[in-house]
């Protein structure tokens, strides 16, 4: 995005050689940070599906089986 839109050079060692977003923020100008914003505000929302894959619907019904067999052993006899 960032050498797209020509808002750092092709050649930026410090994009290039980032090893996180930080560290490429750090070191932009504040016109750049600008540019950056500008650029994100004018992208497409992302399309997200309204439906869960297989596997991922499979690890959501596992983890409310746990939940439910947590709560399953839970006494409430002691607050009478």
């Amino acid at each position: 995005m960032l050498y797209s839109n020509g808002i750092v050079s092709p050649d930026s060692e410090t994009v290039k050689n980032a090893k996180s977003v930080d560290a490429i923020l750090d070191a932009t100008t504040d016109a750049q940070a600008s540019k950056m914003i500008d650029v994100l505000i004018a992208r497409q929302a992302p399309v997200r599906a309204r439906t869960y894959s297989q596997k991922r619907s499979e690890r959501v019904i596992e983890l409310l089986d746990k939940i439910k067999d947590t709560a399953n052993d839970w006494s409430y006899d002691e607050l009478r």
